[in-house]
């Protein structure tokens, strides 16, 4: 019987990849602060900015049907690893002067470990 693969490696392998590939852009997204005064109420949500590599691609033509994936998304592969914050829906991409709206994202976790987000973006 085989040992345990070692997914901590394979999620530095993807981490180094990305960092050679992939520029630094800002991912942002969002918090919410409980109201310790009030516990009841809703929170404050507060503004999160991370800076992490990224690399963006093109989608196929053949995936794009329209409605899921439209014609001028891109895909996103970033790795978790440093991140302080979790890419969320409600996020967004600045990638040089242009702010990507974040429509779906996919995490890559075997075994527990995060590897990788693919996230699609749209403008």
């Amino acid at each position: 019987m085989a040992g345990k693969f070692d997914y901590a490696r394979l999620a530095r392998t993807a981490q180094r990849l990305i960092d050679r590939f992939g520029k630094v852009e800002k991912i942002t997204g969002y918090v919410d602060v409980p109201n310790v005064d009030q516990p009841n109420r809703p929170g404050t949500r507060t503004l999160i900015d991370q800076d992490t590599n990224c690399v963006f691609l093109d989608i196929d033509a053949k995936h794009v049907d329209g409605t899921l994936i439209r014609s001028g998304d891109m895909k996103v592969l970033a790795s978790p690893m440093g991140m302080t914050l979790d890419p969320q829906m409600t996020g967004t991409i600045t990638r040089g002067d242009e702010i990507w709206s974040i429509v779906s994202i996919k995490e890559l976790n075997p075994g527990g470990i995060k590897l990788l987000y693919t996230i699609q973006v749209r403008k």
